[in-house]
Order: C-alpha cells, then structure tokens, then sequence
C-alpha cells in the first residue's frame, strides 16, 4: 500500500484489497503453519508449467491498473488505484449463440495447494474476488466486453520438490464463471466500495490527526536537558538519522521523546510511531504521556499491543476454531469491530479492547494486531519488530517503511536481542518427534536423518564444541528438507487436528532454520548438553549489531534512550553496529545535594568473601541505613541465594524498627503490585519499611516511587552477571575481536543494572535520599570510570562511619529545609 493522503491519492494492489474486505473463516494456528521453503517456488515452476501449456493466444502476468474516483470529500475527488498482475489472459475468437464472431476474453487466476483439488467444492471466496478486479480492468481496457473468469487450483505434491511438477489433469481443477460487462463492473465496484469507508476514516482521521499537532505544544515548562532533547530527536527523525540519548530517570523523558516524533510526523516526515519497551508496565508511561497531550489536544491515536497469553478469554490460549468460539469465525467478524473501535475511540487502553473484543465475540490478541493498522502510535514489546518469528509481517516484510522507533530503556535490547536471534536444536526433541509423526513417512524419514547427524556431533562434543556455518550445512540442510516434509504434513491433514508438541517440534526447526539462513559474524554456533543431560546445537547471537541494522535500515529512524548507557560506545556497537551514531548526554536536573551516595568499603559479594561472617556484616550495613531515619528503603542483593542469606543475618539482627519483606523467586502480577503497595502507604511511619529485592530483577526498573515512597537504596555487589558457559563464550568471542572480553560480558551489563537500581531513588526535583553501594570493587578505577556524572561526588564509609555519616546527612537535609522556610515565610511578610 502507498498511501498519499496529503495529495488525495492512494495506490493499494488487488490482492491486498480483496484480502482485507474477502475475509472470512476460523483463526487456526495449524493454518498459520509457514509454507515449506520452497512452496513459493513449487507454485511459480506450477504457474509457469501451466502457462507454458496453454497455448499462443495465452498472455502469462499481464500487468493491471485502474484509478477510479472517490467522492466521500466534497472538497476533491480521492483518487484509488488498485494495481496487480493476472497469471493470464486469453483473448481469442470463439462463435456466440449466432455463429458470428465476437472477441473472448479470459482471466485465469492460478493458486498452487497443498491439498487434493479433487475434493474443492469451489474456489476460495478471496482468490476468486482478486479474478474478478482483474477481470473488470482488463473487459474495460478491451472494450467494456463480457469476461470469463478461470480459477486453475493446482495440486502440489511433496516429490515435486526441487524439480517441476508433473501437471496431471487428476490434479488440476478448474472452475469458470462468465460475466457480462455489467455484472463484472458491478464485482469490481462492490469490493471498491466496501473499501471506501476503511480509506475515508483513514484520510479524514490525517488530516484531523495533523491539524491537531499545530494547536499543542509542550504540555509543562520544560525541565533542564528536556528541551535538548525534544530538538535533537526532531533533528533524528527529519534527517533520517539514528540517535542514542543518555539521560537521568525522572526527567521526563517519554514526553521529550513523544512530543517532537508527533511533529515531524504531522509535517510529512514520519508515518507510524512505534514505542518499544521490555516490559508491558513500562508501556504504561507512554500511554500516559499521549494522554496529557491528548488533553492538550492531539488528536494522535494510540494502542498497545498486550501478548496473546494475557489477553485470551481462555485459561490457555488455544487457536483453535473447536475449542474456542472466539477463534470460530473470527476473520468473519473481525472487520464489524475494528470500525467500530476506531471510529469511536483514539485511547485504545487494554480493557478497553477486551470490552471491543468481547462485544463483538472476537479474539482480542488478533484483533488488537488489526487495529493497531489504523491508529499512529503503537506501544509494544521489543520483539514485534525485531524478533525474526514475531514481529509485525504486515509492517516490516514489504521493504522500507517511513516509520520512527521510539525504544525504552535500550539498554535491555542486548540480552534480549541475543535471544531473539538464536536458536537451539535438542536431539531429544527431534527423536521424540518419530512417535509424533509416526502417521508421516516423509516427515519420520527426515527426522531421522536429522537425529543421525546430531547424533555424530554429539559423538565429537565432550562438554562443548564450537562449530562454523560450513560444518553444520549437512545439518542444516536437513532440518530445512524436514521443515518442508513437516509444513506438508500439516496442510494435508489440517480437518484431522494438529497435537501441540508437533506444532512446537515444528516451530523448533522452523527457528533453526531461519537463524542459519541469517548468521552473520556475530554469531557463534556451538554443541553442548543441558543439566539433565539432553544434547543441543544452539546457533548463539552474541553481536546483534548486524541482525538488529537489518530493521533500523528499513525505518525512518531509529531513537534508543536510556538513563544508563554507560558506556556509550559498547551500546551503539551492539545495538546500531556503528560507533559514530549520534549521541547525547544530558546531565540531572536534580540538585546534586539532595542525595549521598556513600561506598562501603569493608563489604563484598565476592564469590570467596560469602559467608556468615559477610552475610552478617551486609545485613547490619542494610539495617544502619534503613534504622537511621524512618521511612521506605530498597536493597538490592546479587541473586535469590544470596538475598536468601542475607535475609537470615536481618532477621537476627532486627531489633523491631525495621519492617521487612522480600521479593520471591516467582511473583505474579498481583503479588508484585502488592509489594509496591506497601511504598505507597502512609508515609508518617513510626518504623521504616525495608524492601529486600534482586538486582536487575522485577523492581530495578520500570517502577516509580516518588518522594517518601522512597527514601534510600542499598546495592550490594557490582551486578556481575554469573559465570556460566555463555557468558564465557561472550568473553572469548570479544577477546577474539580485540576488545576487553570481561568488560563486555560481565562488567558492563553488570554496571548497568546497579545504575537502574540506583535511578529508583530520585524521581523528581523534591526528592531526597541516600544511595549506598556495599562493595570494594566499586572503589576500582575501571569502576569509577564508569560512574555517570551524577555521581562525581561520594564519600567512602564503612561498618564503623557509615551510621554517621547517613545521619549527618539527614541533619544537612533537614537545617536546609528549615532554612527554605524561614525563607518563604520571610517573603510572605
């Protein structure tokens, strides 16, 4: 689709049109099993065979074009043109009725199936409506004439793969159907005006939408470092240009970032906003910052995409037309609903959806993908546009779009870009698969040549062998002839109900698959075994640069921020692959004086320092703070185990003034606000409120305790990630590289989370507290380098100065504010 609203015309193909207005049916996951590799290339040998055999008068992929005018604006007509390509037309001279000749036309529509055509009762209701639009243009382009339509299905079978199919008459169905002119013009005009609506809300919402942005501006007085912000983004967005901005929690930047996209895309440079984050909560702050610039009044429309599992009616999210009534007939109502939604609504909030989804008996994930085509911003994880399995096909699989990616807290796209672009095999999972599939002599034959070639490599491996691209071709090639025989499979018995675990053995291969076909030098593939055992072959992105640069080139521009980039250069070379990608630092707006941030200096987390001894000086270090003054208090340990132990020595050693709770392993939604609520209760507490919680974990970010919801953190420990076997191979692949393997493995991810445990603390300009990081390492020289600016001024403390320390700095804080009064009370005089 090319849509040019701003010039009233829009361009859009046949097939695009009839499949949006045509649709009907079930939501059915066993339909939306990929084709085989090579399916695409079956149907065009098929088209190409069948053209071939048609004879002289057979014109093989005639191009198709027709512009015709809208009325809906009373201003100026709104030009449409719908374009595509016929397989073939016949133009021949056959006798009427009278004997007398007259010029014939045909239009055959060839579809490639996998399944026996012998038992088609009739064509596809969407294939035939795409005959029929090329039909019309080509009775009009000869003449107004009558036209027959051909739909030709062709039977594609598994042993044609590789070679051209044998074209069989058994296997070839055809079904005609003959139209006079002004039947034929009437197909054409009735798919045309059941398109109308779609594209007059789309025109007409524009121009509102744009109109809008020139009555709003920044909805505050702009806070110190905001205004840089709002102009470099800007700058980013309408030179086309990438743009990483390191700035401090709490000084507003999803606005800083909202507000200049919505300009540039108002003024034509920009289409959709895409607001990216890792977690769903995080989501939350963008849908409230488009409201306070809805109240101002932009008319910019915004959705956010939940995942499937949290929005589904049912316990477990089955796509299954006999087990659920929302995925029964879902496409047949689907349409009904989002024009109602979007012509009634531009805050498109969750429950709101679910009320839509519900009212019209639909399934609020698919529907929610749907909608969002037609609003301007989407908020959504990371992994709907960058995950090679699940980002938004209807987006980013044409080519280049002119969209803007807003992306939150980029630090988190690391690891999570590593897992998205890697992919295991397990040997286990492939040999099971020949008791799934024991009904499938293609798809057994090739899973148990794939499990002879794991088996060999797991003969070489010991407890981990590296490999390169040409060393597992072999099994590559026959993972890719086993996705075929599988996709086959599915299509053939789809009326019999597919098993989960053959669908999930089925996505496993599939992955493997298309992570080979993408390897880069960033990745590094290798063998090893689980802990109970079972041997894999993981393909292992540790560099995501290139993967992630595939998506960045195909959008207007891309815009990271965080407030701990530190250091710059290790993100932009993982994230964007280039080192000179434009960034900006911008400095706290927050008076420096209303923190202490104080290293103990006499604690570690050091893996040969954990004992009691260390536990019980942790634990007292924690309680001094948290008993110097009451209020609310975070501490962050490096793990659960130790959080554990730690725990323990509290318990001990609490003498009543400090109440405690504890983050779990495993905490649901509910649980997680709960603990959060207990912040925000009465802030007058006789006894402090101490939180115990892990570092890097559900509280380190994403969460916003103001004022004295908040009034001091502790970390322990440098955020070391744990040595495990991939964060080695993370360490040798960068040594290899020439650069500090530790610091991109462990130091540098580490630090990142002890500087978003730290931002907790001061959110606003009222915000005061103490910070205290509770390990020697942090007095390292390559530790101090990474120190953001903020935190240039620390005093360094230990067991026996740190309970002075935190009390004189609350006495400082307090003879301030008494001062501050007497100030005010003065002027008031």
């Amino acid at each position: 689709m090319k849509k040019c609203f701003r010039e009233n015309r829009m361009t859009v193909s046949v097939r695009e049109l009839v499949e949006w207005v045509v649709r009907e049916g079930d939501i059915d996951r066993r339909s939306r099993v990929p084709e085989a590799e090579n399916a695409m290339l079956l149907g065009a040998n098929a088209h190409r065979k069948l053209q071939k055999a048609s004879g002289a008068a057979y014109q093989a992929e005639v191009p198709v074009s027709r512009t015709v005018e809208l009325h809906f604006d009373a201003d100026r007509p709104f030009l449409l043109t719908v374009d595509g390509r016929a397989d073939g037309v016949i133009r021949e001279e056959r006798p009427d009725e009278t004997e007398e000749k007259k010029p014939a036309l045909t239009v055959d529509e060839i579809k490639g199936v996998f399944r026996k055509v012998s038992e088609m009762e009739g064509p596809e209701n969407v294939h035939l409506a795409q005959a029929e639009m090329y039909a019309y243009i080509l009775s009009e382009e000869d003449g107004c004439v009558p036209v027959s339509v051909q739909m030709t299905y062709v039977e594609l079978k598994e042993e044609d793969a590789g070679k051209a199919p044998k074209l069989i008459p058994d296997e070839i169905r055809r079904f005609t159907f003959d139209y006079t002119y002004e039947e034929i013009r009437a197909r054409f005009e009735h798919y045309v005006a059941l398109y109308e609506p779609w594209i007059k809300f789309m025109v007409l919402h524009e121009r509102e939408r744009d109109l809008s942005v020139s009555r709003v501006t920044f909805p505050y007085p702009y806070r110190p470092g905001q205004k840089g912000i709002v102009r470099k983004v800007y700058e980013a967005v309408t030179e086309e240009k990438n743009l990483f901005v390191q700035a401090p929690t709490g000084i507003g930047k999803t606005l800083a970032m909202l507000y200049p996209v919505v300009q540039s895309v108002s003024a034509g440079m920009g289409d959709k906003i895409f607001y990216l984050t890792a977690k769903t909560v995080a989501g939350r702050a963008a849908e409230d910052a488009v409201r306070i610039l809805s109240e101002k009044g932009l008319a910019f429309s915004c959705i956010q995409i939940t995942a499937k599992e949290k929005l589904c009616p049912l316990e477990k999210a089955e796509c299954d037309p006999t087990r659920c009534d929302r995925a029964k007939g879902h496409f047949s109502r689907v349409n009904d609903a989002i024009f109602d939604l979007i012509t009634h609504e531009t805050e498109i909030r969750t429950e709101l959806l679910l009320s839509y989804a519900e009212k019209h008996a639909v399934c609020p994930y698919e529907f929610a993908l749907d909608v969002s085509l037609f609003v301007d911003i989407i908020i959504c994880d990371y992994n709907y546009v960058f995950d090679p399995h699940v980002y938004f096909r209807r987006y980013f699989s044409g080519g280049g779009t002119d969209s803007v990616l807003l992306i939150d807290e980029a630090h988190n796209l690391v690891e999570r870009s590593r897992e998205m672009y890697s992919a295991v095999l397990l040997k286990e999972d492939v040999l099971s698969g020949k008791k799934l599939f024991a009904d499938g002599k293609q798809v057994v034959n090739r899973l148990v040549k794939v499990n002879r070639i794991l088996l060999e490599m797991k003969r070489e491996t010991e407890e981990r062998k590296e490999w390169d691209a040409t060393s597992l071709s072999g099994l590559y090639e026959a993972a890719a002839s086993l996705q075929e025989a599988m996709s086959r499979y599915f299509d053939r018995h789809r009326d019999r109900g597919t098993e989960e675990e053959k669908l999930d053995l089925f996505f496993e291969v599939s992955d493997f698959v298309s992570t080979y076909d993408a390897l880069t030098e960033g990745y590094l593939p290798y063998s090893s075994f689980t802990e109970d055992g079972r041997f894999y072959v993981k393909l292992f992105c540790i560099d995501p640069a290139a993967r992630l640069a595939e998506r960045l080139s195909e959008v207007r521009s891309g815009v990271f921020f965080s407030a701990t980039f530190l250091p710059i250069l290790y993100y932009k070379e993982l994230l964007a692959g280039d080192p000179e990608e434009e960034a900006i630092y911008v400095d706290s707006p927050f008076d420096p004086t209303k923190k202490k941030l104080l290293i103990s200096k006499d604690v570690s987390s050091k893996y040969t320092r954990r004992n009691r001894t260390e536990y019980g000086r942790i634990a007292g270090q924690i309680l001094t703070m948290a008993a110097s003054r009451p209020g609310n208090y975070l501490a962050f340990l490096p793990s659960h185990k130790f959080l554990e132990e730690v725990a323990l020595s509290v318990e001990e050693q609490n003498d009543g003034r400090v109440e405690v709770i504890r983050q779990e392993k495993t905490m649901t939604d509910e649980e997680r606000r709960a603990f959060l609520s207990r912040f925000k209760e009465a802030p007058e507490r006789e006894n402090s409120l101490l939180g115990l919680t892990v570092t890097g974990g559900l509280f380190s970010e994403a969460i916003d305790l103001k004022g004295d919801a908040l009034i001091g953190v502790a970390v322990v420990g440098t955020g070391l990630p744990q040595v495990s076997m991939e964060r080695e191979l993370v360490r040798l692949y960068f040594e290899r590289t020439g650069k500090n393997g530790f610091d991109y493995a462990y130091r540098f991810p580490g630090f990142t989370k002890v500087q978003q445990a730290v931002g907790r603390l001061i959110r606003t300009s009222s915000d005061e507290g103490v910070a205290l990081l509770m390990d020697e390492r942090f007095l390292y020289r390559e530790n101090l380098k990474l120190f953001p600016r903020e935190w240039t001024e620390y005093e360094v403390t230990d067991e026996k100065r740190l309970s002075g320390a935190i009390r004189s700095f609350w006495e400082e804080r307090s003879e301030k504010r008494e001062t501050i009064e007497e100030t005010e009370e003065r002027d008031d005089d």
